[in-house]
């Protein structure tokens, strides 16, 4: 992708003054690392898409202890850290100056995009170390999110350039989150889980908006792209160079960049492609008065201007080979001019052309002419590449996933197509279907031919719900799902008639003790969209027995009148009477099943005629309600 400045370092701090500023990053994430002779450096990490690898090159060297949690800052160009309890800044000769004493050091930190705060993350809180106070003050802010995770075990954390948002790498959940760091607030709702088990040892963002990880731990040594959308992994590029024992990262964007890209890389002989203008604005001001021009190879011509967010005047484009917009306006932030071109029968191989941006102000003194860079290569400020080949080359199968009763869309449209023919006999570059099988359709160009294939496949997901369907109040019950699909299934949810807010609404198998008859719904969704439905019903009974004779003679059976249940219950009171009315016993506040607490005369020293005696009692559900039972039960000698 791009050259990124990295920092590998352990420093040995001395006090010093006058430090020089880093040179002016340009893409570049920085990483510190220790290596197995305690040494380290500053490199560039250059990213080659194309090629697949990931290499650093070895800026000055640092030698002694430990530097963590470090972040660049734009507004003075160096790198805020700690050192255990120490704060340090690092300059672009490798020089490391103390600061400050801090109340503790982490291995994670960025600085805000505004310069204001270093950004420390502890398992449970934040710290903010003021940068622009001379006391370099500190607050903790506590996490906090919803569920029973309010801790965040990351190894680093990183501010995007582009809209101030924190993220960081949830080791133990193996995905994204987003950190507020006003309220602390822990959002890991919108990112899905990955298979990256050892966690992020550096994270950081490119100027534009990209979000990389290292991870270093164990034998796992790759550098991930991660969308910052939805926190899949959208790139692992093995690393080929020496990690060392640890790893940190930071971001170290540059003030202005411009990149130029191909979509697609691969386009057939009359093809048609887009050049996208990508441009990052972090300067703090909106530019004015910049141009565009771009020489298209020749057999190219410009067929749209598709998106311009900048405004100006177009001088020349449409229907030429020359782009040329003058008087853009461009604000801080990141966006993209989208050019469309078509290709005039090119022979095939390999094509380049560059952009250039006039008039930019880097600085208010400065004004500067930048060439376009090509992110999908670890060279800087190279020409834009794309290639031109065969359609059939160009055609990717695609494989469809057709869940129950719904339609699929094939849509086999391509922006140079001009006729098209399926095996069904349509003639339009989209049909529907609702059944499984293979289609082939033929796409015809200009200048060519080729067939398209589209597979559809059974995408379905099928449920059943296990469980027990009647209980006593206070039995647990545990249920479980068993899902059969062809896909993964990555969503499920549960709801349930009445409500319990104990319940786990996204756990496949639990325990659950209802307290009244209940019906429980689950539904599922699979990778492929398609869904399934069960509901369960439980019927919770209330069931007391109690005994309608006993005789308490000492013989060891049925010497002792209880009320029984399968599960304990509360006896709030119970009293029983002889025939004319009196009573001879009474509990209050007793479980039922308690033999310390039954009736039995003789245990008590009484001695009571034989005969029917008259019982009442309220017994007490888990749930608070309340049910008087009356009864009658006869006494034998």
């Amino acid at each position: 992708m791009r050259a990124f400045p990295i920092l590998i370092l352990t420093l040995q701090v001395a006090m010093l003054y006058g430090q020089k500023p880093l040179v002016d990053c340009k893409k570049s994430p920085m990483l510190i690392f220790d290596d197995q002779n305690k040494i380290s450096r500053l490199h560039n990490l250059s990213i080659d898409s194309i090629a697949g690898i990931a290499t650093l090159n070895a800026l000055p060297e640092i030698s002694g202890q430990s530097i963590n949690g470090i972040g660049y800052r734009l507004q003075d160009k160096m790198v805020y850290g700690c050192q255990g309890k120490s704060l340090i800044r690092i300059d672009g000769s490798g020089t490391a100056e103390v600061l400050a004493t801090i109340s503790q050091g982490s291995v994670s930190g960025d600085v805000t995009p505004n310069g204001r705060y270093l950004v420390l993350s502890t398992f449970s809180y934040l710290i903010l170390i003021d940068l622009e106070s001379g006391s370099y003050e500190e607050k903790k802010v506590y996490f906090t999110a919803d569920g029973p995770n309010q801790a965040l075990p990351t190894t680093d954390i990183a501010f995007n350039p582009v809209n101030g948002v924190l993220y960081g790498f949830d080791a133990n959940e193996r995905t994204l989150a987003t950190i507020d760091i006003i309220t602390g607030k822990i959002d890991r709702s919108p990112f899905v889980v990955t298979d990256i088990t050892t966690g992020l040892a550096a994270l950081f963002f490119d100027s534009f908006g990209n979000l990389w990880g290292c991870g270093a731990y164990f034998n796992e040594k790759y550098l991930y792209q991660l969308s910052a959308f939805n926190g899949e992994v959208l790139a692992k590029i093995p690393i080929v160079f020496d990690l060392g024992g640890r790893l940190d990262g930071c971001s170290c964007p540059g003030a202005f960049n411009f990149q130029k890209t191909s979509y697609p890389l691969f386009a057939s002989h009359c093809g048609v492609l887009d050049f996208i203008f990508t441009v990052s604005n972090r300067t703090g001001q909106t530019q004015s008065g910049i141009d565009l021009e771009d020489w298209m190879p020749a057999g190219v011509t410009i067929e749209k201007i598709i998106k311009n967010p900048f405004g100006g005047q177009v001088l020349s484009g449409e229907g030429t080979d020359y782009l040329l917009l003058e008087n853009l306006a461009v604000p801080v932030g990141v966006d993209s001019i989208i050019v469309r071109v078509k290709l005039d029968n090119l022979p095939g191989g390999m094509y380049k052309n560059q952009a250039i941006l006039k008039n930019v102000s880097i600085q208010s003194s400065q004004v500067e002419n930048l060439l376009s860079d090509d992110p999908k290569t670890h060279i800087l400020f190279d020409s834009t590449t794309f290639f031109v080949q065969d359609l059939q080359s160009t055609l990717q199968s695609d494989t469809r996933h057709l869940c129950p009763g719904a339609v699929i869309e094939l849509n086999a449209m391509i922006p140079e197509g001009q006729h098209y023919l399926w095996d069904t006999g349509a003639a339009t570059a989209l049909i529907e279907t609702t059944k499984i099988g293979t289609y082939l359709v033929e796409i015809q160009t200009a200048c060519e031919a080729a067939v398209d294939t589209f597979y559809i496949v059974d995408g379905s997901v099928s449920l059943v719900l296990r469980s027990d369907t009647s209980l006593q109040i206070g039995d647990t019950i545990l249920i479980s799902a068993l899902i059969t699909s062809l896909g993964k299934f990555f969503q499920s949810e549960w709801t349930l008639t009445p409500e319990d807010p104990s319940f786990c609404n996204f756990c496949l198998e639990q325990r659950h003790s209802p307290l009244q008859d209940t019906e429980y719904n689950l539904s599922v969704t699979n990778e492929f969209g398609c869904t399934a439905s069960e509901d369960l019903r439980v019927k919770v009974v209330r069931s007391i027995y109690v005994p309608n004779i006993f005789s308490p003679d000492g013989d060891g059976v049925n010497d002792i009148f209880l009320i029984h249940s399968k599960n304990p219950l509360t006896i709030s009171y119970w009293q029983i009477f002889d025939r004319w009315g009196s009573l001879v016993f009474e509990r209050h506040d007793i479980k039922t099943d308690d033999e310390a607490n039954g009736w039995n005369p003789i245990s008590l020293g009484r001695h009571l005629a034989a005969g029917v005696y008259t019982w009442i009692a309220e017994i007490k559900y888990p749930d608070g309600k309340k049910e008087k039972l009356i009864g009658d039960v006869t006494l034998l000698h």
